[in-house]
């Protein structure tokens, strides 16, 4: 498999290939923030994932007055949306200077897809029994991670 993907990136060469993982990357960051966004916040702050939080500091969601509640969730999503948003477009300024052949982008991309190959890896392990869909799009993203990651370590090489 190596040898095959060796082969894709000499093809390729420096140029496209820089530009291909630097797409690739933000097209699978979007992918993943816009999921956890649209889909899993208001799943995983549900009205038990709240109490629970709540009773944490000792207060009783059912002594709220009607609609709190809702709006302290409504409040968690918006700042958990602009905090995404401020991920994504700092690492659009990363793959933007990767694609311009900075060496400190091309360590934090190289580290950064590490990192999110085994993390997807694992939870891509526990969540497909229980969200096949998201599972299988976590198994997807995680070769495109694959793919990014060792086209940085090609690069790294070529350049020695």
């Amino acid at each position: 498999m190596l040898n095959f993907l060796n082969n894709k990136y000499k093809k390729l060469g420096p140029g496209r290939l820089h530009l291909q993982i630097s797409i690739l990357g933000f097209f699978a960051d979007t992918s993943a923030l816009l999921y956890i966004n649209w889909f899993a916040l208001d799943k995983y702050l549900s009205r038990d994932v709240l109490a629970l939080n709540f009773a944490l500091h000792g207060i009783d969601i059912n002594q709220m007055p009607p609609g709190q509640l809702a709006n302290y969730k409504e409040i968690l999503i918006n700042s958990m949306g602009t905090t995404l948003a401020l991920f994504l477009a700092f690492h659009a300024i990363v793959y933007y200077m990767f694609f311009k052949g900075k060496l400190w982008a091309r360590k934090y991309v190289f580290g950064y897809t590490l990192t999110t190959v085994l993390l997807s890896i694992i939870e891509g392990v526990l969540v497909v029994p229980s969200e096949p869909a998201w599972g299988a799009a976590l198994i997807a993203m995680t070769l495109v991670y694959f793919y990014m990651h060792m086209g940085v370590r090609f690069i790294k090489k070529q350049e020695q």
